[in-house]
């Protein structure tokens, strides 16, 4: 990135923040009296125990919603949402976190996850039209599995409201309907937030607070742009690292065990993981010059690799082929050095160059 770009400005022209909001009906309800009926039978306190009915019955008919409709989503996760956007404010990226935050698309590909997206709802309001259609069938094979404690009354319930005279009670919204509302498939978008100058706020705080305010939204995006950077330059130093421990390692000499073999599918994993690193290095990142130079310079090692000739031929019980590895080995962890932990947070800001 050039060192006049201000990050934030560079971000906000390259990319939205994207979120998928999803939610379905569980299909599930803790019973008190399951947890006395447990209590009862075994002794002890009832609430030392958990229990919960499957509103749906027994699971073996297939009619969970919590777990079908998990599956979409997690298939359309996989399939386009993670694939077309970055972490960001994404907390399952986070240490220990799990759930979902607002993630990084690039603007030349929103419509192409738009579009994914729109194909993804029609999909998933299809299916939830057809698990409200077998509601009933559904309601009946629960009362045979759950025998005594089925109580319709679990079930999402018609909303009815006092008529305008204050008469009758009116439906205002169908049980159907409210079941229906407990489904949720949206896709929601907002700008990158840029930094802006302290006569730009609007709000009545002092001009310490406007600086304060500034700063904190610019460490925030620049330490968010470190993060989705160091993701990518993580995956490739992990797969050069691995591949050249290995290679290393390697002892094809005759009627000796041989350690730490290397096979031709590692230089493919590396080719896939530099060239996640360019696009992102492209679409987010401002073409940051350390990330265009390690990547030119590993892409011809690497491509070389890939040549089945070679590669058989540096796997040969011979000095050549030893010196041959050697040279491999120290080739490819050479431009890593320039990878070094801290030189991302130099390129936006940090660091020493403060």
């Amino acid at each position: 990135m050039n060192k006049e770009q201000n990050p934030t400005t560079l971000l906000a022209q390259k990319a939205v923040m994207v979120r998928l909001v999803t939610g379905q009906w569980s299909g599930k309800k803790v019973s008190k009296i399951a947890k006395k009926a447990i209590a009862k039978e075994f002794g002890g306190n009832a609430d030392a125990y958990f229990a919960s009915l499957n509103l749906t019955g027994n699971p073996d008919r297939g009619w969970n919603p919590d777990s079908y409709f998990r599956g979409i989503t997690s298939k359309f996760k996989r399939e386009h949402f993670h694939r077309l956007t970055y972490p960001w404010d994404d907390v399952s990226t986070a240490q220990g976190g799990k759930g979902d935050g607002y993630r990084l698309c690039p603007t030349n590909k929103i419509d192409q996850l738009q579009s994914a997206f729109n194909e993804g709802k029609i999909e998933w309001d299809r299916e939830v039209d057809g698990f409200i259609k077998n509601l009933a069938k559904i309601k009946a094979d629960a009362k045979i599995d759950l025998g005594d404690l089925y109580n319709d009354d679990h079930y999402p319930q018609a909303v009815q409201r006092w008529d305008s005279n204050g008469e009758k009670y009116v439906v205002v919204k169908t049980a159907d309907e409210v079941m229906r509302d407990k489904f949720t498939f949206e896709l929601h978008t907002m700008f990158v937030q840029e930094v802006v100058d302290p006569d730009d706020i609007r709000l009545s705080v002092s001009d310490d607070m406007k600086e304060r305010l500034i700063n904190e939204t610019e460490n925030r995006i620049k330490n968010n742009l470190v993060n989705v950077g160091q993701i990518a330059v993580d995956e490739v130093v992990q797969n050069i690292t691995e591949f050249t421990d290995k290679v290393r390692k390697f002892n094809s000499a005759k009627g000796k065990r041989r350690e730490g073999g290397f096979y031709k599918t590692n230089a493919p994993k590396i080719q896939k993981s530099l060239s996640a690193l360019a696009q992102i290095n492209e679409e987010i990142l401002g073409n940051d010059p350390t990330i265009e130079k390690v990547h030119q310079d590993l892409v011809a090692k690497v491509a070389k690799l890939c040549d089945e000739k070679y590669f058989d031929s540096i796997k040969e019980d011979t000095d050549e082929a030893k010196a041959e590895r050697a040279k491999v080995a120290d080739g490819l962890d050479e431009p890593l050095q320039d990878l070094n932990k801290d030189f991302l947070s130099k390129a936006f800001g940090g660091g020493n160059d403060d």
